[in-house]
């Protein structure tokens, strides 16, 4: 893009339209208004937004890293599942079935608030934009 000029009196100045804006002329031919506080306030805004992303998304990696020894995800749930139910299986030989229906919905209440968490983080991600 290059700034459209007129020449006055031997001396250039800058175009402007007629919201008083300079005016551009881009590679195309086609000329438009260049109005420069709001390309600066837009450009904070999307750096302010690329910012959030990328502490989410570091957030996120940081999470991510506990579980890097994990080779094969669905093993790792079948075997923490069968160590719960083997834990289980010993509570409910001792009688201590209240205790089982306990931790069963202990372990629930705790997968639904991360989900409704999940859920609520990303929402939020769209009422910023």
């Amino acid at each position: 893009m290059k700034l459209k000029t007129v020449e006055i009196n031997g001396k250039q100045y800058a175009e402007i339209d007629t919201a008083g804006l300079p005016v551009y002329v881009h590679d195309d031919g086609k000329e438009i208004g260049f109005d420069a506080p709001l390309a600066t306030k837009k450009i904070t805004e999307l750096n302010g937004e690329a910012k959030n992303h990328r502490l989410a998304k570091e957030a996120a990696e940081e999470k991510l890293a506990k579980f890097a020894a994990i080779e094969d995800p669905k093993k790792a749930i079948e075997a923490l599942e069968m160590l719960s139910k083997i834990d289980q299986k010993k509570l409910l030989d001792a009688g201590q079935v209240d205790q089982v229906k306990a931790e069963i919905t202990k372990n629930f209440q705790q997968q639904l608030d991360e989900e409704s968490n999940a859920l609520r983080c990303w929402r939020s991600s769209f009422t910023i934009l």
